[in-house]
Parts: C-alpha cells; structure tokens; sequence
C-alpha cells in the first residue's frame, strides 16, 4: 500500500481546471487497492505529490499558499516540511525522506510574459528536489527547457476527465443543416483567451455561437449569446443537445480540460496556436491560423472525420486513462 499526500487541496465548486483535475485524479486513485490518500503534510505517507508549489484553495487553515523550496529540501531529506521536526530528527538520528512527484503546471514568465518571476525561480530551485515530474503537454515541457529546466527523470501525461458525466450518451451531432451552433467556455478572462476571435466567429453566416462562463467587461461579444456561469450538468447537456463545433481560441495554453470535456462529449475543437491544445486535438479539429471562415469551413469540411478520430481516440480523453498513468509512476517510486 502507498500512502500518497497530495499538497494540492482541492474544493467541490469550480475553481479552474487544475482543480478539477486533481480531485478527480484524487478519487480516482483512491479506488485502486493499493493506493491510499492522505490529507496533511504532518500524517504518515510513502510519498508527496504536490500541483507545483500551491497548496490549493482548500489548504488548510494556517498554511501559506505556496510551500517552499527549503520545505520541499526537508521533505525529501527528513519526511516533513517543519523545521523544528527536523530539528528533531538530526538530534534523534533519524532520516525518513520522502519521494516527491510534482504535477507542472505553467511558468509566470510565460503566463504572463515577464522577463523574471521570482515566484518561478522558486519553482525551478524546488524541483532539484523532486524525484519525477509530470508535465501536461510536450508545449509545456518545452517551455521549462527553454527556462533552464534540464532534468531527466520527468514524463508527460495529458489531463482526463470524468466519462461518466463527459460522454457520447444522447449526444446530437451536426446533421449538415444551418445554422452551425458553435459553443466556447472559459473562467478567466485574461487576454490570452482571445474573446475577441469568439467575438468574430459570431458574425459569420449562418453560425450560431454560445459562451458558457466569463466574458471581460471590455470586449464587445457582438452577436454572442452569453450564458454566464452555470452548474455543470446545464452546460453538458447543451454540449450534447445543442452544439455542433466547440471554438477555444485561446493562445499558450497548456492542457485545456475544456477542450477535453469538449471532445469527450463529441464536439470537433477549432483551437489556436501556441499552446499544447493541438497536441490534444490532433485531427479531431482545425486550427485557427489566418480568418474564423477559413478554420470553420476546414471543420465542416471534415466534419465526419473528426468524429471518426474523436470515436477512436475517446478512452485517451479519460480520468481513467490519466490516473492510470499517475498510478504507473507512483509505483515506480514506491
């Protein structure tokens, strides 16, 4: 049995797509017999697996909201983050280290493109501590290379979502009658989003486009229709009675679960470069290069393909599949 603390606490409501992530994958593995989660830094576990260095919105009470590198060094060397119990454990003798997994998430370098981010050199000198690291895109990985990251021991692993809830069950598809209805989600509204382009899409011909979550005070929708936020069970059965294309025009984006929700419940992605969006999509869509016409018309065209490929690829697009593959490398470490 390996007992596994995740750093990250999570909360039920919506809280962003690495939230979701990690308490699906959290309850997920717990499932499998020889997994067990454990819920504080300061209980007995085998091993420490953290989302970056963010304790998560549901840390508790009293945490700071980012361990430190120095907790991280203790961890691993003594078995916990306080440094009064390694004072401890160099008086008694005693060394009981931990492996550490880290789930890599993005750089505020490229986020938010600054030349330096102290929090990010936090981030890079408390991965000499960890014994593997998972990315979420190869886009991603590259990203840390270029920042100086160069360690070996590290692995990709795509996000997966619930197919119980996200699925091809009842789902409508597009039958070759007008007009299109395109849908598009988001839950930040940072400029990298490109609500403008969703904007765009919405005055083409015969085109029908809905967004589900939160548009900027500052960006005229045109003729979008916005359905602001909404329980999760509303927007998946629009998914599967109403939409025919899901848009995510969003630049730099690492591994959207949106865009894996969208294809799970059947929806060709008409996506942008850069980002790691297009490693997801493959040829289960279009990209965005050069007008909205040109990237619709290339998805209606291949309409029948990109279900073909989203049938075929749909268990990649699984909670399942992902946990799976977190499971293979905590055993490799336990």
């Amino acid at each position: 049995m390996t007992k596994i603390c995740f750093n990250y606490k999570t909360v039920e409501g919506p809280w962003g797509g690495g939230n979701s992530f990690v308490r699906n994958l959290k309850k997920y593995l717990a499932q499998m017999p020889d997994m067990q989660i454990v819920e504080d830094e300061d209980q007995d576990y085998d091993l420490f697996f953290m989302n970056q260095l963010n304790r998560g919105p549901g840390r508790k009470k009293g945490r700071t909201q980012f361990i430190s590198p120095w907790e991280l060094a203790r961890i691993h060397k003594y078995g916990h983050p306080s440094f009064l119990k390694m004072l401890s454990s160099l008086l008694s003798g005693r060394r009981d280290g931990k492996k550490i997994v880290a789930r890599l998430t993005n750089l505020r370098s490229h986020s938010y493109n600054q030349n330096y981010s102290y929090r990010d050199w936090m981030l890079l000198n408390a991965l000499k501590h960890t014994d593997m690291d998972i990315f979420q895109s190869e886009y991603i990985k590259g990203v840390f290379c270029r920042a100086g990251y160069s360690k070996k021991n590290c692995v990709v692993i795509y996000n997966g979502v619930n197919q119980k809830i996200f699925n091809l069950d009842g789902k409508k598809f597009w039958d070759g009658n007008y007009p299109v209805k395109v849908f598009s989600t988001a839950f930040a509204s940072r400029e990298s989003k490109r609500f403008d382009l969703i904007a765009d899409f919405s005055e083409l011909a015969n085109v029908e486009c809905t967004h589900i979550g939160t548009w900027p005070d500052g960006t005229n929708p045109k003729k979008v229709k916005l359905l602001g936020k909404m329980p999760q069970a509303d927007f998946i059965r629009l998914f599967k009675e109403e939409a025919h294309i899901f848009l995510h025009p969003a630049e730099k984006d690492i591994c959207p679960n949106g865009v894996i929700e969208a294809l799970s419940t059947g929806l060709p992605v008409i996506f942008r470069n850069p980002g790691g969006t297009g490693e997801i999509v493959g040829d289960c869509g279009a990209e965005f290069r050069d007008s909205p016409k040109n990237a619709l018309d290339l998805v209606l065209a291949n309409y029948a393909k990109c279900l073909e490929g989203i049938r075929k690829n749909w268990s990649s697009y699984s909670i399942e599949d992902s946990a799976g593959k977190y499971a293979e490398v905590f055993r490799s470490l336990s």
